[in-house]
């Protein structure tokens, strides 16, 4: 019953989605710059499914097919959050959602563009600041470096090496802070900032 899209057929989805907020990291799976996986009731003519992404898994389209519904949420962990496109999906998630005590929550969606970016030195940055560039992220030594590898959600491409996808805040060798490329799609990026307990409002971070 339950179909996987690859490749250029992903995009088919796309008129099925309405209403999420998580179009960034849709489109990054959809044109396959980010990691994820597609799945629909019907491979050809697809009316219902879901896409799991780097953000979250959006349920989409057509919600009262129930046989799809069970294979579906059997995708999912138990504690993986799952984004209704419309309404009507809500009950079917309260339904099979491995979690029966999962609950509502809302999410915000903040875009920061460059004239609007002010940056307030603690410091000289070139003391602590160090960018990563995708052809060389995944060989940094510092302690703590799996804060900044759990949080790339990018697909190696050949073009894309000399990229910045991470800025880390070093201090004695050891990661307190970064700043790494959640997903990527057009000229567009969704980053996710981490700072270690201990040096956390000291102005890492920002």
């Amino acid at each position: 019953m339950i179909n996987e899209l690859t490749g250029n057929a992903k995009a088919k989805i796309l008129p099925l989605i309405q209403n999420t907020n998580h179009e960034l990291s849709i489109f990054s799976v959809v044109f396959e710059s980010s990691p994820g996986t597609v799945f629909v009731d019907n491979a050809d003519s697809p009316e219902s499914g879901m896409i799991k992404t780097p953000e979250c898994n959006v349920m989409f389209g057509d919600s009262e097919n129930e046989l799809l519904n069970e294979e579906l949420f059997e995708k999912l962990d138990y504690f993986d959050p799952v984004t209704p496109d419309s309404p009507s999906w809500n009950s079917v998630i309260e339904k099979h959602h491995k979690n029966t005590a999962i609950r509502k929550y809302k999410r915000f969606s903040f875009i920061l563009k460059k004239e609007h970016l002010v940056i307030k030195k603690i410091a000289d940055p070139s003391d602590f600041i160090k960018t990563l560039y995708f052809d060389s992220y995944k060989n940094i030594k510092y302690e703590n470096r799996e804060i900044v590898l759990e949080g790339i959600n990018i697909i190696r491409k050949s073009e894309d090496k000399n990229i910045v996808v991470a800025a880390i805040a070093e201090k004695e060798n050891k990661i307190v802070s970064c700043s790494a490329v959640d997903c990527i799609y057009d000229n567009k990026a969704e980053i996710g900032i981490k700072t270690i307990d201990g040096y956390k409002r000291k102005g890492f971070g920002r």
